[in-house]
């Protein structure tokens, strides 16, 4: 989804159980933030469902097991339903191969 006027917005993924959202604060400049559904409990995080995140959105052979981590990606706020693509989705590649050199 994305909310806001041009150069500003927000954007939500929900991917396993764990809520990525990403906000363009300012022209070019971002903030991302997430949050982790529990194991069950009601309080200890499900740091499994976040490593198949990472594993499989942003780095294949991450060694990540728990807590924050790096995030890199592209905004695209000129493709309305996908304003932000990360590092293994289709979309990031071919954007990737459209770009000037």
């Amino acid at each position: 989804m994305f909310f806001g006027r041009p150069m500003m917005g927000v954007h939500f993924s929900t991917f396993h159980m764990f809520t990525l959202t990403v906000d363009e604060t300012s022209a070019f400049h971002y903030r991302a933030s997430a949050s982790v559904f529990s194991t069950g409990d009601g309080v200890t995080p499900d740091w499994g469902k976040v490593r198949e995140f990472v594993q499989g959105w942003i780095m294949p052979d991450a060694s990540y097991r728990s807590g924050p981590f790096h995030l890199a990606g592209l905004w695209t706020p000129d493709i309305q339903d996908v304003p932000f693509v990360l590092p293994y989705e289709t979309m990031c590649i071919g954007l990737m191969a459209e770009s000037p050199s």
